[in-house]
């Protein structure tokens, strides 16, 4: 793997990771492209994701996401449920790590974006999105929680499943985004860190250092953009985008 390489999967990485679209899917699509071992993409697209994480901690934090003055819960509170969404994925995800590399499959990719597309339809025009923050419980943290790990299963996205969860549950689009992005802040952490310590040997630290860079800087500038989209037009436009690139996998897979 070489410079090159985790430059463009920085780049790719930075443009998709707040956007319901799979990330993970876009990564193995330019992965296929460049001639990258489908084996490395766990690796890459885990650390690649550092950069978008560290990009929503400073949005955030800078646009008060979690100040009880604007969310009306206290930060104690706020990061029980966080804590609370956060349990399944580490639980399976440990367990499971020895076999999530053989779902990086290009086929099983273009089903997922396919299959979840049509999922993200659905409850995007029969979910009610009228609830607040303040009626969020231990429950639904957990019930979000629990959908997060169906993001193990490249092409679905970790953003999108729990998007669906939260609007499933009722929340409000603004609710359900600004939770779901906070919620993948330990999931990214723990996942990023977790692979590079199983990988540095073979990727120098100053690659992965230029990858997060590049994947940060990105991100931060359109981060605002991506959460206007949303709490504006919800799923559908994500929807139409990830049939998409569903379909040039597909493609790419005939020849």
């Amino acid at each position: 793997m070489c410079i090159g390489d985790l430059i463009w999967l920085g780049l790719i990485q930075g443009l998709t990771e707040f956007f319901p679209v799979s990330s993970t899917a876009h990564i193995a699509l330019v992965s296929s492209w460049l001639g990258i071992n489908m084996s490395s993409v766990p690796f890459m697209s885990a650390v690649s994701q550092l950069g978008p994480m560290m990009a929503l901690v400073v949005y955030a934090l800078s646009n008060h996401w979690i100040s009880p003055k604007v969310t009306g819960c206290t930060y104690q509170r706020t990061f029980m449920l966080l804590i609370v969404g956060s349990i399944p994925l580490g639980i399976i995800g440990l367990v499971a790590s020895s076999w999530i590399g053989s779902l990086y499959n290009l086929y099983l990719i273009a089903g997922s974006l396919f299959v979840f597309s049509g999922v993200m339809f659905v409850v995007e025009y029969y979910s009610k999105k009228n609830r607040p923050l303040l009626t969020f419980t231990v429950f639904d943290g957990l019930y979000i929680g629990l959908a997060q790990v169906l993001a193990l299963m490249p092409g679905v996205s970790r953003l999108g499943a729990t998007l669906v969860m939260a609007l499933l549950l009722g929340f409000t689009r603004r609710v359900s985004l600004r939770f779901c992005l906070l919620l993948g802040i330990p999931a990214i952490a723990g996942t990023g860190l977790f692979q590079i310590v199983q990988g540095t040997r073979q990727v120098p630290w100053s690659y992965i250092a230029t990858s997060t860079a590049i994947s940060f800087a990105i991100s931060y500038s359109i981060i605002s953009f991506a959460v206007s989209l949303f709490e504006e037009r919800g799923l559908k436009p994500f929807v139409v985008y990830r049939m998409f690139v569903a379909a040039i996998l597909l493609l790419v897979l005939m020849k």
